[in-house]
């Protein structure tokens, strides 16, 4: 029994990679919980106790996410 040729030519080992870095950008618009629950006639604190949310951030008119 002779035995299998490898299908594919070895290769000179694994590649080694790192990240150079990560970064973060949050739009500069925020809208508030209590912004939100005044807008929908919901009770001060509502909105925050069931999403833990204190405010969100919202992008301008021609902002553009990248």
């Amino acid at each position: 029994m002779s035995e299998a040729s490898p299908q594919h030519p070895s290769s000179p080992g694994p590649v080694r990679v790192a990240p150079l870095g990560v970064g973060a950008a949050l739009p500069d618009g925020v809208v508030t919980s209590a912004e939100i629950e005044e807008r929908l006639g919901l009770d001060p604190g509502w909105h925050v106790k069931r999403t833990h949310l204190h405010e969100r951030r919202i992008l301008a008119p021609g902002e553009k996410l990248t």
